[in-house]
Order: C-alpha cells, then sequence, then structure tokens
C-alpha cells in the first residue's frame, strides 16, 4: 500500500508542476510562433520593398509612329501626279539607375518611301541609329560617362537628280561607330548632354567617298579619327499637346580642329488626339568629307502614334 501512496503522490506532484508550468510554456510557445511569424512577414515585406525598388529603378519607352499619304487624280483639269508615299519611326529607350552607378540604351530606327505615277519606288527616309552609355554618379548635375554608338541605314539610298539614279549608300556602307569618354550634364529627364575624348570609325565597301584619303593613291574602305565628341539632347513636353525631341551631335578630330562634323535631328510632336498625331521632323548635316554644304531634310505629316511602353 505505501508503494502506491508514493507512487500516486508522485503522479500527483508532476501534474501540478504541469499545470503550473504550462502557462509560461503557453507563453513561450507563442512568443516563438509570433517571432517566426513576425520574421518571414518581414522577410516579405523586404522582398517586396527590393521589387518595387528594382522596378523604380528602371525606366522604358517604346514609341512607334506611321505616317501614309495618297494622291489620285482622275481627268483632274490643274493636273497633277498620282503618289503614294509612307515612313515608319521607332523609338526605344531603356534606363537602369542605381545607387552609383547608371546605364541607357536608345534605338531610333527610321524607314520611308514614296512612288510618284509610274515611276519607281523611292527611298525618304532610312535610319539606323544605337546609343548606348555607362554612368558614374558623382554628383547631382555633373557625371563621367563611357558611350558608344552606331549609324547606318536598311537600303540602298540613290541619287535622284541624275538619270539613271546612281547609288549612293546602302547597309553598313557607310557605318559610323564612335567611342567617347567624358563629363556628362544633365537636367533632370530634359536635358542631357555629354562632351570628352573620342574615336570615330567610318566603314564602307564599295561607296568609298565617305571613307577615302584623296591625298593618298590608295582608296581606304576604313577611316579612323581622334578628336572631341559632344552629343547634346533635349526632350520636352513644352505643352500638354506638343513635345520636341532634338538630339545635336557633333565630332571634330585632333588633325583639323577648325572642321566640325554636325548631325542635328528634331522632332516636332503634337498630339490630335490619343492616336492622331501631326509631326514635323528636320534634320541638318554637315560633313566636309562628304561634301562641303549643308545637307537639310525636312518631313511634315499626320499619322498614328503610338506609345507601346
Amino acid at each position: 500500500m505505501g508503494c502506491y501512496k508514493h507512487r500516486d503522490f508522485f503522479i500527483y506532484f508532476l501534474l501540478m508542476i504541469f499545470i503550473c508550468i504550462n502557462p509560461f510554456i503557453k507563453k513561450a510557445h507563442s512568443t516563438i510562433l509570433y517571432d517566426v511569424i513576425s520574421f518571414d512577414q518581414e522577410e516579405e515585406e523586404k522582398e517586396k520593398k527590393d521589387e518595387e525598388k528594382e522596378k523604380k529603378n528602371w525606366g522604358k519607352k517604346l514609341d512607334v509612329f506611321f505616317n501614309i499619304n495618297q494622291y489620285s487624280y482622275s481627268n483632274w483639269s490643274k493636273g497633277g501626279v498620282n503618289s503614294l508615299s509612307w515612313s515608319s519611326r521607332l523609338l526605344a529607350q531603356t534606363k537602369y539607375t542605381g545607387e552609383k552607378w547608371e546605364w541607357e540604351f536608345t534605338h531610333l530606327m527610321e524607314f520611308g518611301q514614296i512612288k510618284e505615277g509610274d515611276g519607281q519606288i523611292k527611298n525618304s527616309k532610312d535610319k539606323i541609329n544605337f546609343d548606348g552609355a555607362v554612368i558614374l554618379q558623382t554628383s547631382s548635375f555633373i557625371r563621367y560617362y563611357l558611350g558608344v554608338s552606331l549609324l547606318t541605314q536598311f537600303a540602298r539610298g540613290y541619287n535622284y537628280s541624275v538619270t539613271p539614279p546612281e547609288p549612293q549608300s546602302d547597309f553598313w556602307d557607310p557605318a559610323y561607330l564612335t567611342q567617347s569618354f567624358g563629363l556628362q550634364f544633365q537636367v533632370k529627364d530634359v536635358l542631357d548632354s555629354k562632351i570628352g575624348a573620342g574615336l570615330k570609325q567610318t566603314i564602307t565597301d564599295n561607296f568609298t567617298k565617305y571613307s577615302d584619303d584623296p591625298s593618298t593613291a590608295k582608296i581606304e574602305k576604313f577611316k579612323f579619327k581622334e578628336g572631341i565628341e559632344s552629343k547634346t539632347t533635349f526632350d520636352m513636353q513644352v505643352m500638354k499637346n506638343l513635345n520636341i525631341r532634338s538630339t545635336l551631335n557633333m565630332f571634330t578630330s585632333f588633325q583639323h580642329l577648325d572642321e566640325v562634323d554636325i548631325n542635328w535631328d528634331a522632332l516636332f510632336v503634337s498630339k490630335l488626339n490619343s492616336f492622331i498625331t501631326c509631326s514635323f521632323n528636320i534634320q541638318l548635316i554637315y560633313d566636309e568629307d562628304v561634301i562641303d554644304k549643308a545637307q537639310i531634310k525636312e518631313e511634315l505629316g499626320i499619322g498614328v502614334m503610338l506609345n507601346l511602353i
């Protein structure tokens, strides 16, 4: 009997201990569980914040413009020539902004054609332009940059002022490659100006007038220049329905500092509604290696513009 009494007392003692410490066990368990849940929630919130921050660091833009014009005459007493023309423009921009480094890439592609009466189809515009830059952020205005660019065209170009039309250029003939390193001055997303030491290569195949040195007997298909390059971009919504984008590229070689290659392209776009736009584009090129006169091209049209991104 004494044995059973001791056993019952021992069981009773253990039961009392369990009852006394049970609230503390529950509290500890709840605290641990709360800490685990809170840690998971904090990790999830941190991941979400990191994802949102990463998205904010990216800037993307994709605009597509298409324009078509058609004229048709039948028994028209004042005369006229049936014609059909079309043009297209694609502008894609990608920009990433980190804590210290920033990189940006711009693609600009244009192509257009025109046909008058029974004449042949002629190219009215043709451009492939890629620009890229890696930027070291040192202050809010002045920064260092390393940039590269490519300029060429899609199809063969002709001089239609002579008969038969004379070929003047083609895809990658010529192609202009430039690399530069220097300082960047930026005011928000409106004005971006870069200036620095630059290298410029002109690559040709059949149309060597863009690369050949007339002072030598050999015909060069590759021309290399060292000099100073400047590139300024102005992009601003000046009015509710009017946007102006202007790009000015200049290059002068160390051998001929008095000769400056200029390529200026300005586009004025006015939105008539959500899709229909009126645009005016003017381009000026001056390159004494090709012709010692300013080359000017203008285009005015109404078409459809889509802001895809």
